[in-house]
């Protein structure tokens, strides 16, 4: 996996979802690139390499569910992350608003872009076989009694006869929980070849840690196959497990 700036990829899943409510704009590939790059360079950037950058950022981006163990400090405390989505969505709507303005000031200098839906098709090269691009796994592990995150729990993936999965370079598997990811954990498993366009997976999750009692979480996803390989951060496919509890083991007397 290469450097890149997180931020990019979520401006970019948050500008489709802003067109949505605006069908009067041409929405062709630079108007989208001009938005982002209006937006990016009004928000400080976010660089990762692979798993702990990315585990790290989903700590601060994911909303956190409520049996997370994290109390509201007062009643009208909004959360922080949730703060952050919205200031964005503002941001993307007044990058559109200056974009489309500046076009519509501007003489056409060639073809005109098409609309949305209406994008010519593209040949592809088709092969045999799938190629089963799987999303990012994110999650977090709390101690089941006073709700606070867990280090150095080992978390292993693993997929029936497959074994432990391979992951996309930059992630490890077991990759491990730490203080500084707060308890949070990621794992991105590697693309597989297979000849079935669909295929049912049973991801496995084991929780391991010496002061814990071993736990194991099981995951059904449905992947669709692709006709090549890809190596892209998607936000909105990633797959939340939310909290693991961990039983702590009792002391002997």
């Amino acid at each position: 996996m290469h450097l890149r700036n997180y931020q990019e990829q979520i401006v970019l899943a948050v500008i489709p979802l802003v067109l949505e409510d605006h069908p009067e704009i041409v929405a062709d590939q630079t108007l989208i690139h001009d938005v982002a790059a209006y937006v990016l360079n009004r928000l400080p950037p976010r660089y990762i390499m692979g798993e702990r950058g990315l585990t790290r950022i989903a700590a601060e981006h994911w909303l956190l569910q409520p049996d997370e163990g994290q109390p509201r400090r007062g009643k009208d405390r909004a959360d922080p992350s949730l703060v952050r989505m919205v200031e964005l969505l503002i941001l993307v709507n007044k990058a559109l608003t200056v974009v489309e303005g500046r076009r519509r000031n501007q003489t056409p200098l060639g073809p005109q872009p098409r609309r949305r839906g209406r994008e010519a098709p593209k040949e592809i090269d088709f092969e045999p076989g799938y190629w089963h691009n799987f999303p990012q796994i994110i999650g977090r592990v709390l101690d089941v009694r006073r709700r606070e995150p867990v280090s150095g729990v080992s978390v292993t993936l693993s997929a029936g006869k497959l074994g432990v999965l391979r992951t996309e370079r930059g992630w490890r598997n077991p990759c491990s929980t730490s203080n500084l990811t707060d308890g949070y954990f990621s794992l991105w498993p590697r693309a597989l070849r297979d000849g079935r366009e669909g295929r049912n997976m049973t991801f496995r999750f084991t929780f391991e840690h010496p002061g814990y009692l071993p736990a194991t979480r099981l995951y059904r996803y449905r992947s669709r196959g692709d006709l090549a390989a890809g190596e892209e951060l998607r936000l909105d496919k990633v797959i939340n497990l939310g909290a693991q509890l961990l039983q702590p083991i009792p002391a002997r007397r």
